[in-house]
């Protein structure tokens, strides 16, 4: 999967669902997700904040701080990361993108990005965010919400279909060193095939 070809099934996708209550992606594993993204982050949302877009208040994007704990890709010394991504409440005027996951101050997340010509876009929207939760033992797990997306695939022929698996767009949970044992391992085994 190239990342023009990502980005115009997502574009098409958009469009297609303007009047639909889902945005049509593909659907890319955690190891496309790892590969494609120029940033992999853990960390904690500092601020969630709606702005209208040149005074505008039907064109709406939600502003989020989030304080990096642990970076396993990107740029070294990292400390935050913005991210202004379309949709949210300002006033009596909301917009809302189907796929596109919230973010609340306090939330710990665990994020894939890819830069943008001027900000950063989430990997396969939803896809890209996974919640972190603590238990009463202090054990760690990651959560994905896939709501507001139509999932699409590859077939065998290299056609685009219907993600069959229903399971697909259920949360996912697993936890947080499992996910980073995980993604450490495709980081490893991408450096060696590069070598």
């Amino acid at each position: 999967m190239t990342r023009q070809l990502f980005h115009r099934v997502l574009f098409a996708g958009l469009l297609l669902s303007a009047s639909a209550s889902a945005t049509t992606v593909l659907k890319i594993s955690v190891e496309q997700m790892t590969l494609a993204s120029d940033t992999i982050a853990h960390g904690v949302v500092v601020s969630a904040r709606a702005e209208t877009i040149n005074g505008n208040a039907r064109h709406i994007r939600t502003v989020v701080t989030i304080d990096v704990k642990r970076l396993l890709k990107g740029q070294p010394g990292t400390k935050t990361l913005r991210l202004e991504l379309p949709g949210g409440r300002v006033g009596d005027w909301a917009m809302k993108i189907p796929g596109m996951p919230t973010f609340a101050p306090g939330e710990e997340v665990f994020i894939f990005l890819e830069k943008t010509a001027t900000n950063w876009a989430l990997t396969g929207l939803s896809q890209g965010k996974f919640s972190v939760h603590t238990d009463n033992q202090g054990n760690k797990t990651v959560k994905r919400t896939l709501d507001g997306i139509h999932m699409m695939e590859r077939n065998a022929q290299g056609r685009l279909v219907e993600a069959l698996s229903t399971a697909s767009t259920k949360p996912t949970t697993q936890t947080l060193d499992g996910l980073l044992a995980e993604i450490t391992h495709y980081l490893r085994k991408s450096a060696e095939a590069a070598k």
